[in-house]
């Protein structure tokens, strides 16, 4: 879409991007007016409408869906949060202590990070998700329980 009749179609975007993530803008203006020292005013409007986007379909080497048998939670120190969607803001059911075993029961993109469904290992077991960032291959030895 063209911003005013002088303007050339090439130089707008009007459009939904496809998928989440970071993305490059570039401005600039064509050589013979740049060399002129000409200016140029412009208008950037980026705006974020609409409900939730589609969960992003990026893969791992070892797949979203594949991977370990069982994780291992790495925290410099404190605890992470188990909870009831991969989301930062739902429900925090457990919090789960460094060196604690989890059972991995597949992983997905969202909010632009990985997160892996998981269930700890004691009886009974409480399900739900973990950011991946603090998980890596664990085993399937059971640890100390989570705290509520």
């Amino acid at each position: 879409m063209a911003v005013s009749q002088t303007t050339p179609a090439l130089n707008a975007f009007d459009g939904t991007l496809p998928l989440s993530g970071e993305y490059t803008v570039a401005i600039s203006m064509m050589h013979s007016g740049a060399r002129r020292d000409e200016i140029s005013d412009y208008t950037l409007t980026i705006s974020i409408s609409g409900g939730k986007g589609a969960i992003v379909q990026k893969d791992y080497a070892d797949g979203l869906q594949g991977g370990p048998d069982f994780y291992l939670v790495v925290t410099a120190g404190g605890s992470l949060n188990l909870r009831a969607d991969p989301s930062t803001g739902a429900e925090r059911l457990a919090r789960l202590s460094n060196g604690q075993n989890l059972q991995n029961r597949g992983c997905r993109m969202a909010e632009g990070r990985r997160w892996c469904k998981d269930a700890t290992l004691a009886d009974p077991g409480i399900e739900g998700w973990a950011a991946g960032d603090f998980l890596i291959e664990g085993s399937g030895a059971e640890t100390a329980p989570p705290r509520p």
